[in-house]
């Protein structure tokens, strides 16, 4: 079960997915000898061999149809995610959310479940 407390969002275990003052852009960052370095090849990602699972909320719907085609989102942070080296990113979208209350209450509820069973999912393969 997915919760959200004072700290961030926690799974029923207690684990944090998310501290609420982290912030994926800040942390990661791009900090020569952190998080890449460069070589002769150029710019080349420290933080390989990680996974990492994006949360959007949005007002409208990008993911699928015509505004697909706006959806700079989430090209943006897989450029940014590969530049450190993690090219391991996933998805999960609660969308829709200014399309009235039960429609919003509906895409929180699913995106819930996506990202329990996603991360279900990672821990069964993990074990």
């Amino acid at each position: 079960m997915l919760t959200k407390d004072p700290s961030g969002w926690k799974l029923s275990d207690g684990s944090h997915i998310l501290p609420r003052r982290r912030n994926p852009l800040r942390t990661v960052g791009s900090r020569a000898g952190e998080t890449f370095r460069y070589s002769e090849a150029g710019p080349r990602g420290l933080l390989g061999g990680r996974r990492v699972i994006v949360v959007e909320a949005r007002g409208g719907l990008y993911s699928d149809g015509s505004a697909r085609t706006m959806d700079f989102q989430e090209h943006y942070l897989r450029q940014l995610f590969a530049f450190v080296g993690i090219t391991d990113v996933m998805f999960v979208r609660a969308e829709k959310l200014s399309f009235g209350p039960e429609v919003r209450e509906a895409a929180i509820a699913a995106a819930r479940r996506d990202l329990e069973q996603l991360i279900t999912t990672q821990r069964k393969r993990a074990a």
